[in-house]
């Protein structure tokens, strides 16, 4: 197994669907961030088979940062993992919940396509969509991050004038 796959697209995420509260309490306390981190990045260790001499959990959590943000008006937290090197790899993970206060759970991910990112998402039943492509983002810049952000609200508009529109009949 891809320990740089499993950790944005599994452990990161996997204890935000199975606490309801655990994302507000990652909000409000810092010192939680880098607990979930390093417990993500530990059973991320763990379950790809990673020696623990190699200290690859600690190895894991120190390249990743976790910082607060905002999108579409929502508190948010945007993960910044490890350099993504092959597809379905990350560049960012954002978490926050939705209009309708459901979880939304986006990855930018390096794509086959030279130059290309992927937009994703997970759904709580661990359905994986692929939104569009982007530029592949250039490090951890406030631009970088304000266009990854950008990208998840348009989504959310769409999602949201999709949810408003009337059924036919």
């Amino acid at each position: 197994m891809d320990a740089f796959y499993y950790l944005a697209h599994c452990a990161l995420r996997s204890r935000l669907l199975r606490d309801t509260g655990f994302l507000e309490e990652l909000l409000a306390d810092p010192a939680k961030q880098q607990e979930w981190l390093h417990a993500a990045a530990l059973e991320t260790a763990t379950l790809c088979g990673l020696k623990p001499e190699h200290r690859h959990a600690e190895i894991l959590s120190t390249f990743c940062q976790v910082f607060p943000h905002e999108i579409a008006g929502r508190p948010a937290l945007i993960v910044d993992t490890p350099e993504a090197q092959k597809a379905t790899h990350c560049h960012y993970v954002a978490a926050f919940r939705g209009a309708d206060g459901a979880l939304r759970y986006y990855t930018l991910e390096h794509s086959h396509s030279a130059g290309e990112a992927a937009l994703c998402g997970w759904s709580a039943e661990g359905r994986h969509s692929l939104y569009e492509f982007v530029p592949v983002p250039q490090g951890m810049t406030y631009q970088q991050v304000a266009a990854f952000t950008d990208a998840i609200e348009k989504i959310e508009r769409r999602r949201q004038a999709v949810e408003l529109r009337p059924p036919l009949v």
